[in-house]
């Protein structure tokens, strides 16, 4: 009688931690479907342009390879290569993009990849997902080291990745509420930080590599010094999970973007906010900001918008262009380093590549 009272109790005790795990799992879950815009199809297409008539940006590239949704990408400083991370389970490295572009399959994981991240020099790419271990590859897509399990806790989803400007440090957002550091030079963790005990959507470097963002999903930004290893300022006029954030240092301004629908323009002088961006559609709706991108002359902000991209003037938050060629929800934006190109990645499972005219 007490061997099956026994049994019984570690069947009990074990449903009851599948259960848990089930629970945790849709939390997760949940959460990245709010952060990423989707892989949900649209029936809106098609190239809307610029309601001034002045086209800045043209599609000149559509990159197809994936066998799911775009969640991340990141252009070469040359603007020859392009990593992308899908929840296909793959990492793929783009070259040739400005004559006959290709791709190639770097890295597959058993679960879905939310992040990738190049070097400045583009001497190395780091990736992560799901799986809570960040992957660094070379410049050929060779992989160079596997930290994961050094690095960041248990189970601990990745959402966001980032090289300081020196290229000696990666710091990773996390789904526990921390951002996590590897020194690249020792190839051994850095004392981590703690945002708050929810997701770490987003994280950034300001130029000097002294600063880092973070935007987390407790609707809060916070800005930390690296060098005395501490928190520098609490940004929370956000109504909602902030999901993007980023430096514009040549303006000396931050900008955030929010599940709020709103995009604010924070002045890095004062910590107060000096302009707000609703992101309303073309057609007039207002939308979740998923994904901010800032040009390299600080003068342009790009904001996703479900399927299409807005370009607005920085300076007095005045609508630009529209860029819709996607036929899912956009995920991934990013310019190039010189400003000439923007890159963006949807639930499409493509990504366009648009040139500046």
């Amino acid at each position: 009688m007490n061997k099956v009272y026994k049994n019984m109790c570690y069947l009990f005790l074990g449903a009851f931690n599948l259960m848990n795990a089930a629970a945790e799992h849709e939390k997760v879950t949940s959460h990245l479907r709010q952060v990423l815009c989707g892989d949900t199809a649209s029936i809106v297409s098609g190239y809307y342009g610029n309601e001034c008539g002045n086209s800045q940006y043209e599609k000149c590239l559509d990159l197809k390879g994936h066998a799911g949704a775009i969640t991340s990408v990141a252009l070469s400083a040359d603007n020859t290569r392009l990593v992308s991370a899908s929840t296909d389970n793959t990492v793929r490295l783009w070259s040739d993009l400005k004559s006959k572009p290709c791709s190639r399959e770097i890295y597959k994981d058993a679960r879905n990849m939310y992040a990738v991240a190049l070097k400045k020099d583009g001497s190395l790419l780091a990736a992560g997902g799901k799986a809570g271990l960040l992957y660094l590859f070379d410049n050929r897509g060779n992989k160079v080291g596997e930290s994961g399990k050094e690095l960041l806790r248990a189970e601990s989803t990745l959402l966001s990745i980032v090289f300081n400007p020196q290229g000696n440090t990666v710091a990773v957002g996390t789904t526990n509420g921390v951002v996590n550091f590897l020194d690249l030079e020792t190839s051994t963790p850095l004392e981590p930080i703690v945002h708050s005990a929810t997701y770490v959507n987003s994280i950034d470097y300001d130029s000097s590599g002294n600063l880092l963002l973070s935007g987390c999903a407790d609707s809060t930004v916070r800005v930390w010094d690296r060098r005395a290893k501490g928190p520098v300022q609490k940004l929370d006029k956000h109504k909602a999970a902030v999901n993007t954030v980023c430096f514009n240092d040549p303006r000396g301004e931050i900008v955030s973007g929010s599940h709020d629908e709103l995009a604010i323009v924070w002045d890095k002088r004062t910590w107060l906010p000096r302009l707000d961006i609703k992101n309303v559609t073309m057609f007039n709706k207002s939308v979740p900001v998923h994904k901010v991108a800032v040009s390299e002359d600080g003068e342009q902000v790009a904001l996703t918008q479900r399927t299409s991209i807005a370009l607005y003037s920085i300076q007095e938050g005045q609508h630009k262009q529209w860029l819709s060629e996607h036929t899912g929800c956009i995920n991934a934006v990013c310019y190039s380093s010189d400003g000439n190109y923007l890159v963006s990645g949807s639930g499409d499972k493509t990504m366009c590549l648009y040139s500046k005219q």
